[in-house]
C-alpha cells in the first residue's frame, strides 16, 4: 500500500528522472563475453589514444601525409557518426519501455545545450566575419550539433508528450492515493496446495508428455482449482533448463533439459492457468541449476549461452503473457539474480518485452533492488524498505512496481520392452510386485516426518521443499496394479522391502515380476548421487537375475543410471506422478492405455556422462551448449526424446513449403515442413515427430538441436496421419552476441525421427527459396551488413575528398610545399600583373592585385619545419589576405587554430626561429 501511494507518478512533476548509474553498473566480468568486452574496449582505448597522439604530433611536426586540421575533421565526422550510434538506441529503448529510463529532463537540456551551442558558434563567428559561408564551411561540426539537436527534441517529445499524460497526472487523477486494501492470495506450489487440494503430476513428469495440448488442459485445470481456493497466483510454472542432473529442484522444471521443448510447453501451461483469472508466476530467473550454495554461488554464462539455452523458455512465457516472474537465489555473472539489472531491466523488461512485474524468491530480496528491476519484495520487508528509502526512488519505478502486483494423468515413457511384453496379459495368471516403494506412501506411519519440517520432506509422489504437495488420496503402485489385476482375475504376490531374499521367494512363483523402484529430493540440497534408492539397484540385478520376466517401473525426480537396463525385459518411467500414480501403473500394464510419453532429459549410461554441481562460490559454464545430448562426448543409455509404446512407426513424403497455404500454421510460422506417419504394428498408438535442426558451423552448436515436435492423434494399426510441423523465424535462428541479434542461415538442414539419436528422415532447407511472405532475418542481416560497409566507406573516403578540395583552388593550381617561398600573382585580362613574394612570417603590400584582377596561388611553399599547412578551402578564403594566412602567421592571430599550433611549436620546437608573441 505504500509503495501504491508513492506510485503512479504523484510525486514528481518532471516525470522520468535517471536511473542511477543506468549505463555504467555492470555486474563483474566473467565469461568469454566480457573478456571480449575488455578487448574491444581496451582496443578502442588504444586507437583513441593514437589519435589524440597523431593530432599532436601532426600539429608540432607537419611530417605527416594529413594535414593537423584535415585529422580534426575525421574526428568531428566520426564523432557525428557516433552520435547517431548513441541516440538511435535510446530513442528506440525509450519507444519500448513507454518511458525515457536513463535521463532526465536535466540531462537531455544538458545534451541540448551543448548542441546548440555548436550551432551559435558557427552562426556567431559568420556574424562577427559578416561572411556567411561560414555557416557551412564546416560541415563536420554543423553537422554534429544538428544531430544533437535533433535527437534531444525526440527525447523531449517522448518525455513530456508521448509517455507523460498515459502514466503520470492522468493516473494520478484515476487511482486518486493509488492506495489499495486488496489482497493476493498465491499459492506455494505449481502442483496446487496442501490439504484437501489435488496433488497433480510434477512439472518434469507433464514435460514428458511433449503435447502442447495437453499443458494447455492441465494449466485449466490447476488454475480452476487455484481459483476455487481463493488463490490469485500460481508460484509457477518453473522453466529454467536443468544443467545440472542432480539438482534438488529438477521435478519442479517443465523445460527437462531442452529450451525448446520449455518453451512450448511453458508457453502453454500459462495460457492455460492465466486463462482461470489466476496469475502465473513464472520461475526462477535465471540459471538456477543447483541448490548447493545456491544463496551464494555465481551462475557465470556467456552471452550465446544464456540466450539459446537459458533464456528462451522465459521468452516464450513472456510472450504467452505471463503475468509476473520470480527472481531466484543465485548470483547471475557475480549480482543477485533480484538485485541483478543486466538480467532484470535489459534482458528480461527491455529485450524481451516483460511488462509484468518481477517478485524476490521469498527473501531473495536485496538492497537497491527496485530500481534494477524488482517489483515485489517477498514475502514482505527484511528490514531493507522505508518509506523515506522508497520517496529517493525515481516515481516511474515505483510505478513500474505497483499496476499487475495489486491485482490428469501422466504419459510415461516406456524405454525397454522384449519381444510381446506388452501382451503378456492374456497369458499372465501371477503378478509379483516388489520393492518397498511399491507400498510408499507420503508419510511414514512411525510419524518421523511429521512436524514443522515435513515440508521439506519429498517422496516418492511430489519432491520436497516449497513446492512439495501431500498427496493425502494418494494410490500407491500395489493398490493400482491390486485392483486392475482383480478386475482379469490375476493373483498379485508381493515383497514391500528391498530385502533380495524376500523378492526372489515371491519372484520364482509369478510370470512376470514387477519391481517398483524410486528415489526423490527436495529444494535446498541436491541429490547426492543419481542411484535409486534403498539398494533398489542391487535388487533389480538380482531379482531379474532369477525371474521369468521383470518389469521396472522408476518413479524418480529427474536423470537415474540403470546399469541393470540389459538384464530386465522393459522399463517404464514416471517421474513424480502425483497421487494418482498407482492407478497410471495400472492402466499401463494392463494395455487401457498405451504409453506415449517421451523422455524430456538424456538418461545418462554414468554419472559421468552428466554435470555435477559445484562447491565452489562462482560456477563458470564453460560447457556452454554442450548439456545433455547436445555434448558429444556424452553416452546416453536412453537418449534424449526416446520413448517407446505398443506399436511402430514409419516415416514418408516429407514436403517443405510454404506456410501462407497452410491453415494450420499459426502466424509466426516461417517454414512448414509436413509429413505422413504410418502405423505398422499391430496396435493404436500415438508418436511424437521430433525435428532437430543441423545448423551450418558458424552457427557453433556441437550437434542438431531440437526445434520442433508435435504429438499425433492416436493412429489406428495399418492408418497414418499427416503431421504438420512449423518453424518460426527464431526456431530456424542462432544468436550472434557480437550483434545481440539473431542470425538465420541460408541453408540448414531438418533431421527428423523419434528421438535425438533415432533419425529417419534427413531433410535439406534453404531458407529464401522455401519461405514465402515473411522477411527473412538472413536478408536483414545482410541488410546490416551493407549498412555498415557504406558508413565504412564514407567515413573512409569523406576525409580524403574534404583534403582535396581544401588543397585544390578555384583555378586548378595545386599547392606546393617543397620550397621556402610563396609566390603569388593575379590572373587579370590586363596585361599588366603585379607579382610579389612572401617569407612566410609576413604578406608584402605589392602582393595586392589590381582592381578587377582575381587573385591567384601559383605556388605556395612551406618553410621547412614550419608546420603544417593551415590553408582554408577556397569557399572559406573571400580575400587574398585569407587564402594566404596559413603562411603567413602574421595574420594567423585571428586563426584560433594557430594559438594552439603556435603553443605546440614553442613547447615542442622552442629552439625554431618563431616568436610565440608574433602567432
Amino acid at each position: 500500500q505504500r509503495m501504491a501511494h508513492l506510485g503512479r507518478g504523484c510525486l514528481d512533476p518532471v516525470y522520468g528522472p535517471a536511473i542511477p548509474g543506468f549505463y555504467y553498473d555492470y555486474p563483474p566480468l566473467a565469461g568469454a563475453d566480457r573478456l571480449l568486452r575488455v578487448a574491444v574496449l581496451t582496443a578502442l582505448g588504444l586507437v583513441g589514444t593514437f589519435m589524440v597522439g597523431a593530432a599532436l604530433y601532426i600539429g608540432a611536426y607537419a611530417e605527416c601525409c594529413l594535414s593537423w586540421l584535415t585529422f580534426l575533421t575525421i574526428i568531428a565526422e566520426v564523432k557525428v557518426i557516433i552520435s547517431v550510434v548513441k541516440y538511435c538506441p535510446q530513442v528506440w529503448m525509450n519507444y519500448k519501455r513507454k518511458s525515457t529510463a536513463g535521463w532526465t529532463i536535466y540531462n537531455v537540456l544538458l545534451d541540448l545545450t551543448g548542441g546548440l551551442l555548436s550551432v551559435a558558434q558557427l552562426l556567431l563567428d559568420a556574424s562577427l566575419s559578416n561572411d556567411w559561408s561560414k555557416v557551412s564551411g564546416d560541415p563536420a561540426k554543423l553537422m554534429l550539433g544538428n544531430v544533437s539537436v535533433f535527437f534531444d527534441l525526440i527525447f523531449i517529445v517522448q518525455h513530456f508528450c508521448l509517455y507523460r499524460d498515459a502514466r503520470g497526472a492522468a493516473a494520478c487523477d484515476a487511482q486518486g492515493s493509488s492506495s489499495s486494501s486488496e489482497k493476493t492470495l498465491k499459492s506455494d506450489s505449481e502442483e496446487d496446495m496442501v490439504g484437501t487440494s489435488t496433488c497433480w503430476p510434477s512439472q518434469l513428469s507433464m514435460a514428458a508428455t511433449w503435447d502442447e495440448d495437453a499443458l494447455l488442459i492441465f494449466g485449466v485445470a490447476l488454475g480452476k482449482e487455484f481459483a476455487t481456493k481463493g488463490a490469485s497466483a500460481s508460484l509457477g510454472p518453473g522453466v529454467n533448463v536443468h544443467r545440472v542432473a542432480r539438482n534438488g529442484r529438477n521435478f519442479e522444471y517443465l523445460s527437462g533439459e531442452d529450451p525448446h521443448l520449455g518453451a512450448k510447453l511453458g508457453a502453454a501451461h500459462v495460457r492455460g492457468v492465466q486463462s482461470q483469472g489466476v496469475m502465473a508466476v513464472v520461475k526462477h530467473f535465471a540459471m538456477n541449476e543447483q541448490e548447493t550454495n545456491r544463496n551464494t554461488e555465481s551462475s557465470n554464462v556467456d552471452e550465446k549461452t544464456a540466450w539459446e539455452l537459458y533464456f528462451p523458455p522465459f521468452q516464450a512465457a513472456v510472450d504467452a503473457g505471463a503475468v509476473a516472474f520470480m527472481c531466484s537465489y543465485n548470483l547471475v555473472d557475480g549480482v543477485h539474480a533480484c538485485s541483478n539489472r543486466d538480467l532484470l531491466r535489459v534482458a528480461l523488461k527491455e529485450r524481451m518485452g516483460f511488462r509484468g512485474f518481477v517478485q524476490s524468491d521469498w527473501w531473495a530480496a536485496h538492497d537497491m533492488s527496485l530500481e534494477r528491476g524488482l517489483d515485489q519484495e517477498m514475502p514482505g520487508t527484511q528490514g531493507l524498505f522505508s518509506v523515506e528509502a522508497l520517496r529517493l526512488q525515481p516515481p516511474e519505478l515505483v510505478d513500474d512496481a505497483v499496476p499487475v502486483s495489486q491485482h490428469s494423468t501422466s504419459e510415461p515413457p516406456a524405454l525397454r520392452e522384449s519381444g510381446s511384453v506388452w501382451e503378456w496379459q492374456t497369458q499372465v495368471k501371477t503378478i509379483a510386485v516388489v520393492g518397498a516403494a511399491a507400498v510408499a506412501r507420503p508419510y511414514d506411519p512411525s510419524g518421523k516426518d511429521q512436524g514443522a519440517n515435513a515440508w521439506a520432506v519429498g517422496d516418492y509422489y511430489s519432491g520436497g521443499g516449497s513446492g512439495h504437495t501431500v498427496a493425502s488420496n494418494v494410490v500407491t503402485p500395489l493398490e493400482g496394479i491390486q485392483r486392475r489385476a482383480q478386475q482379469q482375475g490375476i493373483t498379485v504376490l508381493s515383497s514391500t522391502t528391498n530385502d533380495p531374499t524376500s523378492a526372489l521367494q515371491v519372484a520364482k512363483q509369478a510370470d512376470v515380476t514387477i519391481i517398483v523402484a524410486a528415489t526423490t529430493c527436495g529444494e535446498s540440497a541436491d541429490r547426492l548421487n543419481l542411484s535409486l534408492d534403498g539398494g533398489a539397484d542391487d535388487l533389480i540385478a538380482t531379482v531379474s537375475a532369477a525371474a521369468k520376466r521383470t518389469v521396472v517401473l522408476v518413479q524418480a525426480p529427474g536423470a537415474v543410471v540403470m546399469p541393470w537396463k540389459k538384464s530386465v525385459d522393459a522399463i517404464l518411467v514416471l517421474f513424480l506422478g502425483g497421487e494418482e500414480t498407482g492407478s497410471a501403473w495400472g492402466r499401463i500394464l494392463f494395455g487401457d492405455e498405451a504409453p506415449s510419453g517421451r523422455l524430456p532429459i538424456m538418461m545418462p549410461e554414468t554419472e559421468a556422462d552428466s554435470i555435477p554441481p559445484s562447491q565452489a562460490l562462482i560456477v563458470d559454464y564453460t560447457e556452454g551448449l554442450r548439456t545433455s545430448y547436445r555434448n558429444p562426448n556424452f553416452t546416453a543409455a536412453f537418449p534424449f526424446g526416446h520413448g517407446l509404446t505398443y506399436t511402430s512407426f514409419e516415416y514418408r513424403d516429407p514436403i517443405l513449403g510454404n506456410c501462407s497455404l497452410e491453415a494450420a500454421a499459426p502466424v509466426d510460422a516461417f517454414v512448414c515442413l509436413r509429413l505422413a506417419v504410418d502405423n505398422v504394428g499391430l496396435r493404436a498408438g500415438r508418436t511424437v515427430v521430433q525435428s532437430y535442426l543441423e545448423m551450418p558451423a558458424q552457427a557453433g552448436y556441437p550437434t542438431p538441436i531440437l526445434r520442433g515436435f508435435r504429438k499425433t492423434g492416436m493412429i489406428p494399426a495399418g492408418s497414418s496421419e499427416s503431421v504438420l510441423l512449423h518453424f518460426t523465424a527464431r526456431d530456424l535462428s542462432f544468436y550472434e552476441p557480437l550483434f545481440q541479434r539473431w542470425i538465420m542461415p541460408g541453408s540448414l538442414r531438418a533431421l527428423v525421427g523419434e528421438s535425438s539419436r533415432d533419425i529417419r528422415l534427413s531433410i535439406p532447407m534453404r531458407i529464401p527459396q522455401a519461405a514465402g511472405g515473411s522477411p527473412s532475418p538472413s536478408r536483414q542481416w545482410t541488410a546490416f551488413w551493407w549498412l555498415i560497409a557504406v558508413l565504412a566507406a564514407i567515413a573512409l573516403i569523406v576525409p580524403f575528398i574534404f583534403y582535396a578540395v581544401m588543397r585544390r583552388r578555384p583555378d586548378g593550381t595545386v599547392e606546393d610545399s617543397s620550397s621556402e617561398l610563396s609566390e603569388f600573382s593575379c590572373s587579370t585580362s590586363d596585361p599588366a600583373l603585379e607579382h610579389g613574394t612572401a617569407d612566410g612570417l609576413q604578406v608584402k603590400e605589392q602582393m595586392q592585385c589590381t582592381s578587377g584582377a582575381s587573385p591567384q596561388i601559383a605556388r605556395t611553399r612551406a618553410p621547412s619545419g614550419r608546420g603544417p599547412d593551415f590553408s582554408e578551402p577556397w569557399w572559406r578564403a573571400p580575400s587574398l589576405r585569407d587564402r594566404t594566412r596559413s603562411q603567413s602567421l602574421a595574420l594567423s592571430i585571428k586563426h584560433s587554430d594557430c594559438i594552439l599550433f603556435c603553443f605546440i611549436r614553442c613547447v615542442k620546437r622552442s629552439a625554431l626561429a618563431l616568436s610565440c608573441g608574433s602567432c
